[in-house]
Order: structure tokens, then C-alpha cells, then sequence
């Protein structure tokens, strides 16, 4: 992924990438478009991959969530409510009261979910 840091720096894009994760700042929708087309293209022709369509698309920063977090009209980062949505049923389903465990085995789940590298 270190030729497309490059490419994208070559081209003098704003972007964030973690992993396969990436996300490009660009002025205008329109704008967003051709960069999504082009680099789809750049991708599948030199490091022989596939874009998922499904999870890219174009949209305002507040539209996106990036690595589970958005970025607000203000420009503030917060936690996107979709991965709100899914910690807080995750918490739910952990902590039901109809499971027949013990005082310690539900506080081992617990930390097991919280301390997990990629729960979101």
C-alpha cells in the first residue's frame, strides 16, 4: 500500500489510509468522482486489487465514517452513530440477564469485547 501513499502524494491529494482504509479529501463532488474512477483504475492496474464498490462511495466527511469515526460540520471528530448503534447492542447482548453464567465469566466477556483490538 506504500505505491498508493505515493501515487495519491504524486497527484498532491489530501488523504488518511490505515491498512486498506482510505479516505481522500477532495474540493467538490464532482471532483470526488473522477478521483474515485481514476484511482479504482490506478489500483486494479498496478497493485492488482479490487475496489469494493459497496464501501466506497463519495460524500462530505459528515456523511463518511472513517476506521468507525466521522468528522462534524465543525470539524470535530466523534464517533460515528452507526458504531455507537453496534457497541451499544454488543454491551446489550453481553450483559443480558437471562444467561446463566457467572458474576466472573460475564466480567471476563466484557473485557475480552472491551480490550479487543477490532470490536468496531
Amino acid at each position: 500500500m506504500d505505491a498508493l501513499d505515493q501515487e495519491l502524494e504524486r497527484r498532491g491529494l489530501r488523504f488518511s489510509r490505515y491498512a486498506d482504509d482510505c479516505n481522500v479529501y477532495v474540493g467538490s463532488r464532482r471532483a470526488a468522482e473522477r478521483v474515485l474512477a481514476s484511482l479504482s483504475h490506478w489500483i486494479g492496474k498496478h497493485l492488482r486489487l479490487e475496489v469494493n464498490g459497496a464501501k466506497s462511495g463519495v460524500g462530505r466527511p459528515w456523511e463518511r465514517k472513517f476506521l468507525g469515526f466521522q468528522i462534524n460540520p465543525e470539524g470535530k471528530i466523534a464517533v460515528a452513530p452507526k458504531s455507537v448503534s453496534r457497541f451499544r447492542n454488543k454491551v446489550r447482548a453481553l450483559w443480558r440477564s437471562c444467561q446463566s453464567v457467572s458474576s466472573e465469566e460475564l466480567r471476563d466477556a466484557w473485557r475480552a469485547y472491551v480490550r479487543a483490538p477490532s470490536r468496531m
